[in-house]
C-alpha cells in the first residue's frame, strides 16, 4: 500500500466537515471562499493507494 498526497480543493474539505458531527457550523464552499480570501492556504489530501502492488505485478506479467 502506498499513500499518494495531493492538493485538495474546497470542495473536498465541505465533505469532510459533512461528515463530523461535533462541527456545529457546517461549511459551504462559499463560506469557506469568503473565510480564505487575502490569506494563504493549502489543502492537502492523502489518499491510499491499495491496488499498486497488484497493478504492478500484473504490469510486469504483461510485459514479460
Amino acid at each position: 500500500m502506498s499513500i499518494i498526497y495531493r492538493q485538495g480543493t474546497l470542495s473536498e474539505c465541505v465533505q469532510v466537515v459533512e461528515q463530523i458531527d461535533e462541527f456545529r457550523r457546517k461549511e459551504t464552499i462559499e463560506t469557506l471562499s469568503i473565510r480564505l480570501q487575502q490569506k494563504r492556504h493549502l489543502i492537502q489530501v492523502a489518499e491510499q493507494s491499495v491496488s499498486s502492488n497488484v497493478e504492478t505485478a500484473a504490469a510486469q506479467r504483461l510485459f514479460d
